[in-house]
């Protein structure tokens, strides 16, 4: 095929022979459907390359690292709004309007010797969209974690017959509310969602997320301490492995640690499943890290204050008053 074999020529002479300089140098001018423009930007520019004059693959010459945008990641960066590419003395402006917002690829020649913009890095999370998606996520995954751990305080509760107990009963609805609220929050921020007419991408509603962000450090560790305040020392009191029901003292642990509507057995194994989300260094790792994965709590609560649209509540009381 000619086309084929001229696009292998391109490649052996722009890549292994490091011959003429290419031709795409801006990232406007990088044809998508142009395969051999394709290949060329996935060409690592290695980050010790001295500066040179053309040849940096499909970008200009100041963007020193790899650019690589094709196939799948070029319908992902369009998504996304990604389409730039700066240079390392470059400081794209990450504050434009909310709908004029466009995220942009970072390059450096070498993150290790200290230079770059220490600024343009602190503003690229709150300065581009991505905050979103990721918060979707998080939140997504900390509905799917509640509804674990409350199905296992509800078969902790039953096993030890204690589920018509009003303390417990307390509990386990507040545990059901934490499940509801996470739901809920997700369905408000995908109603409220709206699409960006700068890059045609869907965004749920930040803000709306961002209550489940500061709420999941504290609900998470409530949740585990429900799980020890019914638990009590039957988590504790356990065999060291289920298959002490096969060996000689099997019908001694079936008589004795039996649950109230639950064979021994399958009482033990839910037990062990709650002493693994709260007596383990597994365990412990996941409540710290429900805490903390975003950063201090206290902070998170406090940027939700800031970001909260308060005038649509004080404007009410503000014409109460003036009234």
């Amino acid at each position: 095929d000619p086309a084929l074999a001229g696009l292998a020529h391109r490649i052996e002479v722009g890549h292994v022979r490091r011959a003429d300089p290419h031709d795409v140098e801006r990232t406007d001018e990088i044809d998508l459907d142009d395969p051999s423009e394709s290949i060329e930007r996935r060409r690592p520019v290695p980050a010790d390359d001295p500066p040179r004059g053309r040849d940096a693959g499909a970008v200009h010459a100041d963007a020193r690292g790899t650019v690589s945008v094709s196939g799948a990641s070029d319908r992902v960066f369009h998504a996304t709004g990604i389409r730039d590419v700066a240079g390392e003395t470059d400081t794209p402006d990450l504050r434009a309007g909310r709908n004029r917002r466009r995220l942009v690829q970072i390059q450096h020649r070498d993150l290790r010797t200290g230079s770059g913009d220490p600024a343009l890095v602190g503003n690229m999370y709150v300065g581009t969209r991505i905050r979103e998606w990721t918060a979707h996520q998080t939140n997504t995954r900390l509905w799917s974690k509640l509804e674990f751990v409350y199905g296992v305080l509800r078969l902790m509760a039953e096993a030890v017959g204690v589920q018509d107990k009003p303390a417990v009963q307390e509990l386990l609805g507040e545990a059901a509310g934490y499940v509801e609220i996470l739901k809920s929050i997700l369905l408000a921020s995908e109603q409220e969602a709206a699409v960006d007419p700068s890059n045609g991408a869907l965004y749920p509603a930040l803000t709306t997320l961002q209550v489940g962000r500061a709420w999941g450090p504290r609900i998470y560790p409530r949740l585990m301490y429900m799980i020890r305040r019914i638990g009590a020392g039957g988590l504790m009191q356990l065999p060291a492995t289920v298959a002490a029901f096969d060996g000689p003292t099997g019908a001694d642990l079936e008589k004795y640690y039996r649950g109230a509507h639950m064979p021994a057995r399958e009482k033990v194994r839910l037990f062990k499943l709650a002493w693994d989300l709260v007596g383990t260094d597994f365990g412990a790792r996941h409540e710290l890290y429900e805490m903390f994965y975003a950063g201090d709590p206290s902070m998170i609560m406090s940027s939700l204050h800031h970001e909260f649209d308060a005038a649509a509540c004080t404007n009410r009381i503000e014409a109460l008053l003036d009234g």
